[in-house]
C-alpha cells in the first residue's frame, strides 16, 4: 500500500511531502525477510516529462516488525513550480499522480547484517563503532545447559557470548537464551559502555535467520551482562521460508550478535580533545600540500629547475617516441572521469603526448587497463633500467610534516568508523541541476546509507560508475558549493583561493542551515569514499571544524584591515591623539551603518594607552 504524507506538522518536516510503501501481508512471521529497492515518483497527470523521483539509493528490508519504509519526495513549494519546456507544474488543476516502482531481490547472505543494522534506532547518539560476531555451533544436540563462546573483540572491548539452549520461561516453555557479557567493566569502576545489541541465530548454509534486539543498554561494573530469549526450541526444527530449511541443519547452526557502541557523554569532551591535537602549524601544512590548488599555482610555487626541465620537454615533444616510461614526482588526484589518479614515485607509460595543452595520456606500467589523462608537469622521463626509485631520488627527503600528515591519514582511515560498507548506495543526479538534485538525494539518506559505498549515475548519460563518475561528481558539486551566487560561501579577503562562511547566508537563503548541513555531508562523503574536493577553507574555519578556540591571529583571515589596525594599536603608544572611543561603527548587509558601544556609555569614554588593551579585547 502506498501512503502519502503532505501535511506533516513536524517542525523538521515542514514544507515536505513524504511517501511510504507498506507491506500489508498479515502472515509475516519472524523468519520472513523481503529485500526491496524502490523508486517513488510524483508527476503531472498529463505530462510524463514533468516529474520528481527519489528513493533509489539503497535496499529496504521488510519483516514482521518493519512493514513500512519510505522517504522524502519533494518540497511542497516545488509542486507548483513551472518545469521544463512545457512550463507545467507537477500539481495542475489540483491533480497529480504519485507512484512507486519497486523490485524484490533474492535474499543473499550479505543482506542479513545490513537488515540488522537498518533495524537499529540510534536516538541521535554519536556512534563510536560497531561490528558483528558469529559463533558456529557444530553439535547442537550435545550442548550443555550453559555454553561459552571464545572471547572476541569489538571496538577494542572484550566480549563473550553465553548460550543457554534449554531455558524455561515462566510458562515452562523452552527457549534459546543468549547473553552478552563484557569483560572490561568488571575491573574498572569508572568504565561505562553504551550499546545497542542485536542477537541472531541462523541456518549455517542458507539465508534463514531470525533476530531480536534490546533497548540501548549501558554496561558498567554492576551490569556487565544482558540477555534475551531469542527463539522457542520448537521453532528450531520447523521448516521455514521458500527453501523449506530449518534453523538447525545437520545438528549445526550459527549464533551471533551485532554490537553498536555509542560515545559516552561523560568522556565525550576528553575524546574530542584527543581528536583535535593538530595545531595551527599542522593545519597550515595540510593546506600547504593541498592537492586541489590550480595547476598554475603548482607551477608558480615549484622549483625553478623543474620548470626549466618541463619547458625543455615541451620543445622536444616531437622527438619523443611513444610509448615512453616516466615516473611521477607528485601525487595527482583526478577531477574528471577520463583522468588517472597517480601516486608519487609511480611508474607510468605515456602513449600519447598530444593531449590537451599541458596534458598527456597513458597507463600504469604494470596495468594497461588503468589509463587516462594526467598533467605533463608532474612526470619525468626515465629509461627502462630506471626501475629503482631509490636511485632516482636518492637526494630527496620526504618532509617531516608530510610524513606526519600521511600517518594521521592512515590512522584515521584505519578506524572502524571510517570503514565503508561493501553494499553500494547508488544515487541518480540531474547534471543540469546538480546542486538541487544532490541536495534532495543526499539529505534524505540515513546515517547507515551514508556509510555505504557511493556510486553516481547521471540521468540521461551512459556509463557505469567505477570511480570516474564519482570523482567527476565531487568536482562538479564542489564548484556549485563554492558559487558565490548561492550566498553560502565567499572568498576570504585575505586569500581569494580560500573560502569562508558568507555572513549574509541567512538573508539570501531561507534554508541556509540545511544547505550548510548538506555541505558537511558532502565533505564527510568525500572523506569516507577517499575522494578529493577542490575546496580550501580559511584557517579559522578549519579551527572551528576541529573544535579549537579562535585567537587574535585568526582575525587576519577574517578582516585583514582590522587586524592591521589593532596590531598597530598594540605596538604603538600615543593612542590618545587618535580620538577613539569605546564605540565602533558597523555596516549591515544592506549598507546601513550602525554605532555599537563596546561598554556602557562607551561613546563618552576615550581610548588611552592605559585602557587600550580593554578596547582591543
Amino acid at each position: 500500500k502506498l501512503q502519502l504524507y503532505h501535511n506533516d506538522s513536524d517542525e523538521n518536516s515542514f514544507d515536505s511531502v513524504n511517501v511510504n510503501l507498506t507491506n500489508v501481508n498479515s502472515n509475516m512471521d519472524d523468519f520472513t525477510h523481503i529485500c526491496v529497492k524502490k523508486v517513488f515518483y510524483i508527476r503531472n497527470c498529463d505530462d510524463y516529462l514533468c516529474f520528481k523521483l527519489n528513493g533509489i539509493d539503497s535496499f529496504s528490508y521488510y519483516n514482521k516488525s518493519c512493514k513500512s519504509t519510505g522517504c522524502f519526495l519533494i518540497h511542497r513549494s516545488e509542486l507548483y513550480r513551472k518545469r521544463g519546456d512545457s512550463h507545467k507544474s507537477i500539481v495542475e488543476n489540483n491533480r497529480c499522480v504519485v507512484g512507486v516502482y519497486f523490485c524484490t531481490y533474492k535474499y543473499e547472505k550479505d543482506h542479513y547484517i545490513d537488515e540488522i543494522k537498518s533495524s537499529i534506532y540510534d536516538e541521535n547518539r554519536q556512534i563510536k563503532g560497531n561490528d558483528y560476531y558469529e559463533w558456529e555451533i557444530d553439535n547442537w544436540s550435545h550442548l550443555m545447559n550453559v555454553e561459552y563462546s571464545p572471547i572476541f573483540k569489538i571496538s577494542n572491548y572484550e566480549w563473550k557470548l553465553i548460550l543457554c539452549p534449554n531455558k524455561q520461561d515462566e510458562n515452562c516453555q523452552d527457549f534459546v537464551n543468549i547473553q552478552l557479557q563484557n569483560l572490561d567493566v568488571e575491573s574498572n569502576e569508572l568504565m561505562k559502555i553504551s550499546t545497542n545489541v542485536i542477537f541472531f541465530i541462523r541456518n549455517p548454509s542458507s539465508t534463514l535467520f531470525t533476530y531480536k534486539g534490546l533497548p540501548i543498554t549501558e554496561y558498567n561494573k554492576d551490569n556487565n551482562c544482558i540477555n534475551i530469549d531469542l527463539i522457542q526450541n520448537s521453532e528450531l526444527f520447523i521448516k521455514k521460508g521458500d527453501s523449506a530449511n530449518t534453523i538447525i541443519e545437520n545438528n549445526k547452526c550459527i549464533c551471533g550478535v551485532f554490537i553498536r557502541i555509542y560515545r559516552n557523554e561523560n568522556v565525550e569532551n576528553s575524546e574530542r580533545s584527543e581528536m583535535t591535537l593538530m595545531d595551527e602549524t599542522e593545519i597550515n601544512n595540510i593546506k600547504e600540500i593541498n592537492p586541489f590548488m590550480k595547476l598554475s599555482s603548482n607551477i608558480k610555487e615549484g622549483d625553478e629547475t623543474i620548470i626549466k626541465q618541463n619547458y625543455k620537454e615541451l620543445n622536444i615533444k616531437s622527438k619523443i617516441e611513444s610509448p615512453t616510461l616516466v615516473i611521477s614526482k607528485n601525487d595527482f588526484f583526478a577531477s574528471e572521469y577520463d583522468q588517472l589518479d597517480i601516486k608519487k614515485d609511480e611508474f607510468l607509460i605515456i602513449t600519447n603526448w598530444d593531449g590537451p595543452e599541458g596534458w598527456v595520456f597513458g597507463h600504469r606500467k604494470d596495468n594497461e587497463e588503468e589509463k587516462g589523462f594526467f598533467p605533463k608537469v608532474i612526470v619525468e622521463i626515465c629509461s627502462e633500467d630506471d626501475n629503482d626509485i631509490s636511485k632516482l631520488y636518492h637526494n630527496q627527503i620526504t618532509p617531516e610534516y608530510r610524513i606526519q600528515f600521511e600517518n594521521k591519514i592512515n590512522q584515521l582511515r584505519s578506524q572502524e568508523s571510517m570503514k565503508l560498507s561493501f553494499i553500494e548506495n547508488r544515487i541518480f543526479i540531474n547534471r543540469s541541476n546538480i546542486l538541487n538534485a544532490s541536495f534532495d538525494a543526499i539529505m534524505n539518506l540515513s546515517k547507515e546509507d551514508l556509510k555505504k559505498t557511493l556510486r553516481i549515475k547521471y540521468l540521461g548519460e551512459e556509463g557505469i560508475d567505477v570511480g570516474g563518475l564519482l570523482r567527476d561528481f565531487f568536482f562538479q558539486i564542489s564548484k556549485e558549493i563554492a558559487n558565490p551566487d548561492y550566498l553560502l560561501l565567499q572568498s576570504s579577503p585575505y586569500n581569494s583561493y580560500e573560502l569562508e562562511i558568507n555572513p549574509k547566508s541567512n538573508i539570501g537563503n531561507p534554508f541556509y542551515l540545511k544547505h550548510f548541513k548538506f555541505i558537511g555531508r558532502i565533505i564527510g562523503l568525500a572523506i569516507l569514499n577517499q575522494q578529493n574536493i577542490p575546496l580550501s577553507f580559511t584557517l579559522p574555519l578549519y579551527k572551528k571544524l576541529l573544535g579549537k578556540e579562535p585567537d587574535f591571529f585568526d582575525l587576519k583571515f577574517v578582516d585583514p584591515e582590522i587586524y592591521k589596525n589593532i596590531n598597530w594599536l598594540k605596538e604603538h603608544d600615543g593612542i590618545d591623539s587618535l580620538s577613539l572611543t569605546f564605540e565602533i561603527e558597523e555596516k549591515d548587509c544592506f549598507g546601513n551603518r550602525h554605532k555599537i558601544e563596546l561598554k556602557t556609555n562607551g561613546a563618552n569614554i576615550d581610548v588611552t594607552d592605559s585602557n587600550k588593551q580593554e578596547y582591543i579585547e
